[in-house]
């Protein structure tokens, strides 16, 4: 999830209930991080993660682990957490957009083209991203692009 609200990466469709380090592990986002790590000032980029892939991955950022952090680490784990909610945000923005993609009986592996199904909600989640802003955007205050830009990037 981007700052602006466009879901930038589909991993997937991955086949049963997987933890989420097999599902980091599966998606390659790993490899789109070393490849993109750094921004336009030369600046090492980091994606915040769950602190279960801590030690994983040099360019993911965690939550301080400690029985007595520091009051900057404290402050540091507080603001993150509070940014870290905006991923689940996107995810129910396109159920309630979309909610097939949520209703598990057509959700029918081998039998229904799920992954065509869910890449075309996302597809129109970020349409009306565009449109129409989301919480994402909002709370960092990051405009997402206009539609035509954006429909003209993932040609």
């Amino acid at each position: 999830m981007a700052p602006d609200g466009i879901m930038i990466h589909l991993g997937g469709p991955f086949n049963g209930p997987f933890h989420d380090i097999t599902l980091w592990k599966q998606s390659r986002i790993k490899d789109l991080l070393v490849e993109h790590a750094f921004g336009p000032n030369g600046k090492i980029l980091f994606v915040y993660g769950d602190p279960g892939y801590s030690g994983e991955f040099p360019h993911l950022q965690y939550p301080f682990k400690s029985a007595f952090p520091t009051p900057e680490q404290h402050a540091c784990n507080v603001e993150m957490s509070r940014h870290q909610i905006c991923v689940e945000w996107g995810w129910g923005k396109a159920k309630t957009e979309f909610a097939a993609l949520d209703w598990w009986r057509m959700q029918k592996v081998l039998l229904s083209p799920i992954a065509l199904y869910f890449r075309c909600g996302i597809l129109l989640t970020n349409a009306h991203t565009c449109l129409y802003g989301s919480e994402t955007s909002s709370h960092f205050r990051c405009r997402p692009p206009l539609l035509e830009h954006y429909l003209r990037v993932n040609q």
